[in-house]
Parts: structure tokens; C-alpha cells; sequence
């Protein structure tokens, strides 16, 4: 579980490297904000597996905050 959380997050980290750097697009992509949610996901599934309590938490909260994100330029940008 720890390790494809891990990976899933490298790899959305390189999604939104390639977006940056090759394509010139400065703008977070929800694609990265997704799969970096999943991955933490994952990890925060792991450490509460492992009864790692505060490892856990601290991932729950790196789930959490790339979700909040995701909605805003989902559908509160678009609102406004």
C-alpha cells in the first residue's frame, strides 16, 4: 500500500513537471491534484495499517488539502 501511494505521487509530480517545464503551463492540473490525493490516499491507509497514528494523521491532511484545491479550480473559479 506504502509504496504505490509512493509511486502515485512521484508520478503525479512528474505529471505536473512535464506540464511546467515542457508545455509552458504554469497552472496546477487537476490531474496532479488527483493523483496526488490518491496517493496519499494510499500512504494515509498504510500508516494506519502499520498503527502509525500521528503518520497517518499528518497524510490524512495531505489527502485533504489537494482535495480542497481540486474543488476550488473545479467549481469555485468557474462561479465566480
Amino acid at each position: 500500500m506504502v509504496i504505490a501511494g509512493l509511486v502515485l505521487t512521484v508520478v503525479s509530480w512528474l505529471i505536473q513537471l512535464y506540464l511546467t517545464v515542457i508545455k509552458k503551463d504554469a497552472k496546477i492540473n487537476p490531474l496532479f491534484l488527483g493523483a496526488y490525493a490518491l496517493g496519499c490516499l494510499l500512504l494515509t491507509i498504510g500508516s494506519f495499517n502499520s498503527k502509525d497514528a500521528a503518520a497517518g494523521v499528518l497524510n490524512l491532511i495531505d489527502v485533504i488539502l489537494p482535495l480542497i484545491i481540486l474543488w476550488t479550480i473545479m467549481f469555485v473559479k468557474k462561479a465566480a
